[in-house]
């Protein structure tokens, strides 16, 4: 698969998952995302 095809198919999730990781980081996540986190990090990484 090339990058661009990959970069462009996924970067709905990374940006969700940038989201997410902003919320946990400023303090201001709910606490279903906090348990969200972990599978959309395995999924992405």
């Amino acid at each position: 698969m090339k990058q661009s095809l990959f970069e462009s198919r996924h970067q709905p999730e990374w940006q969700q998952f940038a989201h997410l990781l902003e919320q946990l980081e400023r303090g201001k996540a709910k606490a279903d995302t906090s348990t969200q986190f972990p599978a959309a990090y395995r999924r992405l990484c």
